[in-house]
């Protein structure tokens, strides 16, 4: 990993969570009511992101996007941003390495798998 590449998986996670949140909370109302375009655009420009980003760890091969014309509804596109949720987090983990952390041996933390070690120490 690069270490712009860190930096933008941390940018596109709080961002994804951020959406999930605001998805959540409309379709825990209104499960069935589409997404309007506003939203669908913006969602679709961060899962653009986030596909370029992890490759094969995305949810599903044959998902790219949400149709803007056939607009998804509040609980398709909760399901799908919490797969992208799952992928992200596989990406992490296929991209780290689990170090034992301060004195106590079962305290771990995954530590990403820098190109260059040197960017580790800027």
């Amino acid at each position: 990993m690069k270490k712009e590449d860190i930096e933008l998986y941390e940018e596109l996670l709080s961002k994804l969570i951020s959406i999930k949140n605001d998805v959540a909370l409309l379709s825990s109302k209104k499960p069935g009511e589409q997404l309007n375009l506003f939203k669908i655009k913006r969602i679709n420009d961060v899962l653009t992101k986030i596909n370029t980003l992890i490759g094969k760890d995305k949810p599903y091969e044959d998902f790219e996007t949400f149709d803007e014309v056939a607009l998804p509804t509040n609980s398709d596109a909760l399901m799908m941003i919490n797969l992208y949720l799952t992928g992200m987090s596989r990406f992490k983990k296929h991209n780290s390495t689990e170090k034992s952390v301060g004195l106590d041996w079962n305290q771990t933390e995954m530590v990403w798998d820098l190109e260059d070690k040197r960017d580790e120490e800027e």
